[in-house]
């Protein structure tokens, strides 16, 4: 059970960071420390449970990402995100 808790966490943690590095400027600590929480859930559930698993959850974050950082980009576009409030 506490397997499952930790891959969740470390998930979780590393999608919330990845999406913060987004509206940041550059390749900085959010990113990184998403990056390494996001491999680290990963192999986790590889080695816990079985690669199948951990192939899922990598497919999911893919999609999540990919679904976060599109709206991000449209509202950056339409204006209802100012470009400059990202390079605060």
């Amino acid at each position: 059970m506490e397997w499952i808790l930790a891959v969740i966490l470390c998930v979780l943690a590393g999608v919330t960071l990845l999406i913060v590095e987004v509206f940041m400027p550059g390749f900085g600590v959010p990113g990184v420390s998403g990056i390494v929480l996001l491999l680290g859930g990963i192999a986790t559930a590889w080695v816990q449970f079985s690669p199948t698993t951990a192939l899922i959850i990598l497919a999911a974050v893919t999609a999540l990402l990919a679904i976060a950082i599109s709206l991000s980009l449209r509202l950056v576009a339409s204006g209802k995100l100012k470009r400059e409030g990202l390079t605060l």
